[in-house]
This record gives structure tokens, sequence and C-alpha cells, in this order.
């Protein structure tokens, strides 16, 4: 679960400026909103996830479990996320 975390944040705050930047051609203070909005993104995933993890404890009442569903959907959709932009080529102005 935190391998995935960190390789996304390190791939939205290393990679993802540049790429705006360089392939781009966005300007400092419009590259600075379109690289927050990922990170806005997984704050408020992040937040979603811990209530919904609180609202499964409250009804199963089994910590491992409802933590591990929280971690299988974010892992999913990591991994959706990251084949996404793994498929995106810099020059294509559709991704």
């Amino acid at each position: 679960m935190y391998f995935c975390y960190n390789y996304c944040l390190a791939t939205y705050l290393d990679w993802f400026p540049t790429y705006l930047h360089q392939y781009r051609g966005y300007d400092l203070k419009r590259m600075g909103f379109y690289a927050s909005l990922p990170l806005l993104a997984g704050t408020v995933g992040d937040l979603a996830g811990g209530w919904f993890s609180d609202v499964l404890l409250r009804r199963t009442s089994n910590v491992k479990r409802s933590r591990r569903v929280v971690a299988v959907v974010q892992a999913t959709s990591t991994r959706r996320a990251a084949s996404r932009l793994r498929a995106c080529q810099p020059l294509r102005r559709w991704c």
C-alpha cells in the first residue's frame, strides 16, 4: 500500500510538473495549478478512505477487514491511474 502511495507521490511531485512545463509548454502559474490537482484529489481520497474505513469498522467491528477493503480499493485505483498515465505519450493532446 505504501509503495503505491509513495510511487504516485514521487511521480506527481517530481515528474508531472516537469512534463507540464517541457512537453505541454505551460507557464509557471498554469503548471502549478494543474500539478496541484492530483495532490488535491489524493487528499480528498485519503479523507474519503478514512471515513469509509470508519463506516466499515462500525458496521463489521472487524478492524483488519475494514482497513483491508479500503487498501484494496486504493491499490486498484492507483494501478488504474498509473496504467493510464503510462499509456499517455508526451505529445498527445487528449491525455
